[in-house]
């Protein structure tokens, strides 16, 4: 009984967040609805919808609504700790609760999505927003926003910028490229430079200028 007790503790603690399940079912919806939803980049529904969300022990998913006519919306999922991690708190201190706690960390059921529903009121584009600037002209104007998004890897001066090339569908493989060669890109000092390097490192036919 002395052997049987602590195992029975582990096995209790560990399947605590063992039975919580490994993904969490989100809603999206939109005013006015019909918008593609993305996440981390790929077309999962169009609003209003559902989806089976896998939980993740690092990281926070980015979702993107965008629909014809209308601004694109960006949002991260929330995270939370499930209840069943925060049983597993009370048996912390001792080496089952830590083995508890790591074995959920790393499978991601330690943490859920919440809220599990999410409601965008998406933003009308005005008319001359609808027509898209050179490649050369935004860089032009927007030079200073656009390194600070370089510099940290993400931003909506960048998205804008890769949504001008004829990859836009590879968005989150533009940005990973633009986040590997970040250094050679904020070494670029003026806008037609940049422009050019921008050109080098996504792959994309010359834009005009």
């Amino acid at each position: 009984m002395r052997i049987l007790l602590p195992f029975s503790m582990l096995f209790l603690t560990s399947c605590a967040t063992l039975y919580s399940g490994n993904s969490d079912q989100v809603s999206f919806d939109s005013d006015p609805p019909g918008a593609d939803v993305f996440l981390k980049g790929q077309l999962i529904c169009k609003t209003p919808c559902k989806h089976e969300v896998r939980r993740q022990s690092e990281g926070v998913p980015e979702v993107m609504l965008k629909k014809p006519g209308y601004k694109t919306a960006r949002f991260d999922l929330n995270r939370t700790l499930t209840k069943a991690a925060l049983f597993n708190f009370g048996f912390i201190s001792t080496t089952f609760g830590a083995t508890s706690w790591g074995i959920d960390f790393l499978s991601g059921r330690m943490f859920e999505y919440e809220p599990k529903s999410y409601f965008m009121e998406l933003e009308k584009k005005v008319a001359f927003e609808e027509q898209k600037p050179s490649a050369a002209t935004f860089v032009a104007l927007n030079f200073k926003n656009l390194r600070n998004d370089i510099a940290q890897g993400k931003g909506d001066y960048l998205a804008a910028y890769l949504e001008l090339s004829e990859k836009s569908s590879e968005l989150k493989s533009l940005i990973a490229k633009v986040r590997h060669r970040a250094p050679e890109l904020l070494a670029m000092d003026t806008p037609s430079r940049l422009q050019t390097k921008m050109q080098e490192v996504i792959g994309a036919p010359p834009f005009d200028f």
